[in-house]
């Protein structure tokens, strides 16, 4: 009991915030994974069974857990569902001495982040404990923004793509300067949380971070938005800039060039020394040559341009986001929800339009539904039952839907067609719609009246 009631001391925390609990029966291994573990930069505890781990965990801040698997599987899970209760966020490194890890019970493999297959020697150890410092270190920076801009920030930028690793990695960067900053990406990338990162990554105590819609149907809204209020040192996040009008594109312009804007009613000028970051679905450019969109404007945002892939791009995340994303609601609902293998070959499949956000929507829907803490495909919803033309086309080929669709499509006609397909799978559904495409609901009204297809919709949800 003594290990359980000890004093929490400064050595179980590590500078870089990794604290690691191995629990194996084999006291030569706990202490050869130990040395490994500390020379990466881990904290660690040993526990050599089941009642010793949760002993530890009692009062040892773990973020990740190596559990062998000798003991029954019913055991196992028991442990593992006792571990996340204890340790929501902590990730799971499992070992066995199986063959193959495809042999271990489906909820094992999908709470698991890493499988090791013994015997294994200290380079692979050692990448493993790489792979999963990395990924904590991502999920806690970009989690301690969502927490401090967001509450309801569901889903942080977890990924292992190298794309969005790179991205990632420019964000300290970037949040260091003033520089405007331009994000380009679909409906559901998460660009406005990628704004509050960037934000964060400022350190200016105090500082507001103000979104604007840009798409707002009222011209009085946007305008009070921008230029109402004084803002020393705080973030404009300009939300589909590529719809801000061009009248108050000139006037942002010109509070650019002055750094300050005049307000009816007052005999001073107020200081406009803001930072801006704009997101945007469409190319600008473009815009910017034909006059829809100022150039100078554009000239002026475009000195940083960071683009977020979406989802269908980094299939390689989806697994790694429906666990982080099932960890979260383990930790709220005080319950253990893990994902069984056809299930998980289902996500794989989709082309997700909404991007993480319908993902995450989705996840949380079957969760909702499910009788079982273990989410089967007829949990999903029924759109999700049959892997899409669209990713068997990218299979066929080789090559992603976009690019093969953007040859022959105009950008316009894939919005268009992208809010129908969307409409359909949920029923007609626009505030769901709205949620999971990552759009406003006064957007997507205006978009459904541009192309026409309003009244289809309305005269449908009469009818049901």
């Amino acid at each position: 009991m003594a290990s359980a009631m000890r004093a929490v001391t400064r050595q179980d925390y590590s500078p870089s915030g990794l604290s690691l609990l191995i629990v194996d029966d084999d006291s030569w291994m706990r202490e050869a994974c130990k040395s490994v573990a500390e020379k990466t930069g881990f904290a660690v505890q040993t526990a050599d069974s089941a009642v010793g781990a949760l002993m530890e965990l009692a009062s040892f801040p773990a973020n990740a857990v190596l559990l062998d698997l000798r003991q029954p599987e019913s055991e196992t899970l028991q442990l593992m569902a006792r571990i996340k209760r204890l340790r929501p966020s902590a990730e799971l490194i499992i070992v066995s001495s199986q063959a193959k890890p495809d042999s271990a019970a489906p909820a094992v493999k999908s709470s698991a982040f890493e499988f090791l297959r013994k015997p294994f020697n200290t380079e692979d150890f050692k990448a493993v404990l790489e792979r999963i410092a990395s990924y904590l270190h991502v999920r806690g920076e970009n989690g301690a923004a969502g927490a401090h801009a967001n509450g309801n920030g569901f889903t942080s930028f977890v990924s292992q793509s190298p794309e969005m690793q790179k991205l990632l990695r420019i964000v300290s960067k970037v949040g260091s300067s003033r520089q405007p900053v331009l994000i380009v990406g679909e409906c559901g990338t998460g660009k406005e949380k990628l704004a509050r990162a960037i934000h964060a990554a400022g350190g200016v105590p105090g500082a507001a971070f103000v979104p604007v819609d840009c798409s707002s149907p009222t011209r009085a809204v946007i305008e009070a938005e921008l230029f109402g209020v004084e803002r020393p040192g705080g973030t404009i996040f300009l939300d589909d800039v590529s719809e801000l009008p061009l009248e108050l594109q000139g006037k942002l312009v010109r509070a650019l060039q002055d750094r300050e804007i005049r307000v009816p009613g007052r005999n001073l000028p107020l200081p406009f020394d803001v930072r801006l970051i704009a997101a945007t679905r469409v190319d600008l450019e473009p815009m910017s040559r034909m006059g829809t969109f100022r150039r100078d404007l554009y000239l002026r945002l475009n000195v940083v341009s960071l683009r977020l892939p979406p989802l269908r791009e980094r299939r390689e995340d989806i697994q790694l986001l429906a666990r982080h994303i099932l960890g979260k609601v383990s930790a709220e609902t005080g319950k253990s929800y893990s994902i069984s293998e056809e299930a998980m070959r289902l996500l794989l499949s989709q082309e997700w339009p909404g991007n993480v956000t319908e993902l995450e929507g989705s996840i949380q829907r079957a969760v909702t539904l499910s009788s079982s803490p273990l989410l089967q495909p007829e949990d999903f919803p029924s759109y999700s039952h049959s892997p899409s033309s669209a990713h068997s086309l990218s299979n066929d080929s080789g090559s992603g839907l976009s690019s093969k669709l953007a040859e022959i499509i105009p950008l316009a006609e894939l919005e268009k067609n992208t809010i129908m397909m969307t409409l359909e799978r949920l029923n007609g559904d626009k505030m769901a719609t709205a949620r999971l495409l990552g759009i406003g609901k006064t957007t997507l009204y205006r978009k459904l009246r541009e192309y026409g297809i309003a009244d289809r919709w309305v005269a449908r949800s009469a009818a049901q």
